[in-house]
């Protein structure tokens, strides 16, 4: 045994033997140790209660070499006593002591609080026998004889039991071929794969494994290039996946050491290592002005944060939709500016939290500084640049339909609106419709739209007129109900009318008249030509001066009606009114 060995085997028997909680072990590198130590058991409080020297002096320290080797001795005893003070020091050797030399060695302690001690062969033979793993991992390759065995034994594997006994066996010369690292193995596409752990602490430097990942990107690849820089500098909060064959991995270490398997059409994905917070914590985003005032605030909530090599980043949360990634460097400086990259979903949320992420979003315009505080401090300034998003991302559709549900559901009692994924022509109609009813102005229902009244069962001539040419009419309202996205609201009394329409199915209606049926028989009034029935909330009589203001739909991209064409631009009068009869 040469004395590398010698050390390999004593430093890993005395960590075998001492780590044990509260105690632990250091071994120390470098011949001679660190101010006079191989290895230290320390106790609960550090202090170095045992230090082990070691010597490799195979023929002990008596006869040609006695003189020069006593004197290595002791000077490395009096550098761990003057500096450490340890209750104990032992020298281990390969051999068992001489008689002489243990008198010798008991002498050092003259005059000094410490016991001192000699291990030879037999103290090392006592402990390699409570951990065989050690001496098979010094001295044979145990997974090379189980192997030159498998082809023997492979034979007997028809039994059952056989092949987990022999792979028992394997494992077990897996493990006891280092005393630095355990072998983990597991089956993949009919390999074996091998993973390793440390056995202990110094493991890396005793008999390191190192593993190196290279990530090789094209000119293609440059927003996956800058996201791997910007996780470096601030944190990653987000994963990041690579392209097949961009990621390469190797391993090096001892002879016995696995490389990486290959990947083979297989992507990477980079997931970040961050700080997912127990209790959210809240944060405050301030548009500032030129001088330095909030022109906007937007309170939200941090849950996850990240730190890199230049500053660090924060997952925030915002009107419940809306998430953001700051990222800012640790000394807040606008010439390092940072950035704010925000996310939000518009399919379903409350218009409330929608209204908010869109003001948001637009709050973030080109050359805008926003300013942050969390945790009741302030953390620093972001000066946008110009990569944000336009504002017009978010389409006029939507931000009309947001209005209005905005109004809507701040005039009707609790109503409680949300923005919804998918409006049909028909309910995007009427939600404009019954926000220009409750402004108080006047507007047309959408074609097709119909009267509908119940006979009297008496035939006056305003009824002969309806149901022969057609004429005006006029429905009041006591309550105008309108079915808003599921729900239907009462907007109060209203008033339609339209200057020409004609009774649906007049020939069955005029028979049940003459047949004395008609009382209570509901009938359907249509338009006559191009006009669509004009309506507004309130009861209009003929003392009314005038009717509310016309105002047309006005959505973007959407159907119209002409106010030339369909009669809203004339208004009725008090003269129509005298001719408007109801059946």
């Amino acid at each position: 045994m040469k004395q590398h060995d010698f050390d390999r085997v004593v430093e890993a028997l005395l960590v075998a033997m001492f780590d044990v909680e509260p105690k632990y072990v250091e071994v120390l590198r470098g011949e001679g140790g660190d101010d006079g130590i191989d290895v230290v058991v320390r106790d609960e409080q550090d202090y170095p209660e045992t230090i082990f020297q070691l010597k490799f002096f195979p023929g002990g320290f008596t006869g040609g070499n006695r003189d020069t080797r006593r004197a290595q001795i002791k000077k490395s005893f009096n550098m761990a006593w003057n500096k450490h003070k340890p209750k104990t020091w032992v020298l281990v050797m390969p051999s068992n002591p001489h008689k002489n030399e243990l008198a010798w060695i008991r002498k050092l302690a003259t005059g000094k609080q410490v016991k001192t001690h000699m291990w030879g062969q037999a103290h090392l033979d006592r402990g390699l026998a409570a951990h065989p793993e050690i001496e098979r991992a010094a001295l044979h390759d145990g997974v090379v004889d189980v192997l030159r065995q498998f082809g023997q034994e492979r034979a007997a594997l028809a039994n059952s039991g056989d092949a987990q006994i022999l792979f028992r066996g394997m494992l077990e010369e897996l493990q006891a071929r280092s005393e630095y690292w355990a072998t983990d193995v597991s089956l993949q596409d009919g390999e074996l794969i091998e993973s390793y752990r440390p056995k202990r602490h110094d493991a890396m430097e005793k008999e390191p494994i190192r593993e190196t990942f290279t990530v090789t990107l094209g000119p293609e690849d440059q927003d996956i290039s800058e996201q791997i820089v910007h996780s470096i500098n601030y944190g990653a909060l987000e994963s990041i996946r690579l392209p097949e064959s961009a990621a390469a991995f190797q391993r090096t270490g001892p002879a016995w050491v696995q490389p990486f398997p290959k990947l083979e059409h297989q992507s990477v994905e980079l997931h970040p290592v961050q700080t997912v917070l127990e209790k959210e914590e809240p944060v405050i985003i301030n548009v500032l002005d030129e001088d330095g005032c909030a022109m906007a605030r937007f309170p939200g909530k941090i849950v996850e944060r990240a730190r890199g090599r230049i500053g660090h980043s924060a997952k925030a949360r915002f009107a419940n939709i809306a998430t953001a990634i700051i990222s800012m460097p640790t000394i807040s400086d606008l010439s390092d500016p940072g950035s704010i990259v925000l996310n939000f979903d518009l399919h379903g949320p409350a218009v409330t939290d929608a209204e908010q992420a869109i003001n948001l979003l637009d709050a973030m315009q080109p050359g805008a500084t926003l300013e942050f505080y969390w945790g009741g401090k302030k953390k620093g300034r972001v000066k946008l640049g110009s990569e944000l998003k336009d504002p017009t991302e978010v389409d006029s559709y939507i931000r009309e339909l947001l209005s209005d549900l905005l109004y809507l559901q701040g005039k009707l009692p609790a109503a409680a609106f949300t923005l919804p994924t998918e409006v049909d022509g028909t309910d995007r109609a009427y939600i404009r419709i019954a926000r220009i009813l409750l402004e108080g102005k006047r507007t047309v229902m959408p074609p097709g739209t119909s009267f509908t009244a119940v006979l009297s069962g008496v035939k006056g001539e305003g009824f002969e007129r309806l149901l022969r040419s057609g004429g005006p009419f006029t429905n009041r309202f006591k309550r105008l109900k309108i079915n808003l996205l599921g729900s239907t609201y009462n907007l109060g009394a209203a008033t339609m009318f339209h200057r020409n329409v004609l009774i649906a199915d007049a020939v069955e209606v005029e028979q049940s008249i003459d047949g004395g049926t008609a009382e209570g028989r509901e009938i359907r009034l249509r338009p006559q030509g191009d006009e669509l029935i004009q309506a507004w909330l309130g009861t209009w009589t003929s003392e009314a001066d005038t009717v509310p203001d016309y105002e047309s739909w006005g959505l973007t991209d959407f159907y119209a009606p002409d106010p030339r064409t369909s009669g809203a631009e004339r208004p009725p009068s008090a003269s129509d009114f005298d001719k408007l009869e109801e059946p």
